[in-house]
């Protein structure tokens, strides 16, 4: 059974305008190197936030920001592999199980990607937000004295 055999004229035409050089290049660098680059990721969110949460002198101030950061890092890291890395592999390879389970949770992932990385991109916000009401009265009294 062919899963990726093509049925009509419009379908053949374009995928005779597609290289097998890009299919390759994109099967390389979204699903080997992207996967490995997300892997990576995901060991070092972890550590990340192993180190946090489990250390007593971390855990007396207040380091919110980089827990949930590391938290939801790992979550987009997840997602991209489940989403991106193992779509272009399984249509590449054509294995059609890998393929139809892809389908049932990609929209899932997709949802739970997107979100991840908005309260990634917010908490990246807060923190920075955060540092420079911290250091910003400091700056300002050092600059009064200077001048």
């Amino acid at each position: 059974m062919h899963l990726f055999r093509l049925n009509d004229e419009l379908s053949h035409q374009c995928l005779l305008n597609e290289t097998e050089l890009a299919d390759n290049f994109r099967v390389i660098s979204v699903g080997f190197i992207g996967s490995f680059v997300a892997s990576l990721s995901v060991i070092q969110n972890a550590i990340i936030f192993y180190i946090f949460s489990t250390s007593r002198k971390l855990r007396r101030q207040n380091y919110a920001n980089p827990l949930l950061l590391a938290t939801f890092d790992t979550i987009v890291s997840i997602c991209y592999i489940l989403s991106a890395s193992v779509q272009v592999i399984g249509y590449h390879y054509q294995m059609e199980s890998v393929v139809t389970v892809w389908a049932t949770y990609v929209r899932i992932a997709y949802c739970l990607h997107h979100f991840a990385l908005t309260v990634s991109n917010f908490i990246l916000v807060v923190a920075s937000v955060e540092r420079f009401l911290a250091n910003g009265a400091h700056y300002f009294e050092v600059c009064k004295l200077m001048a």
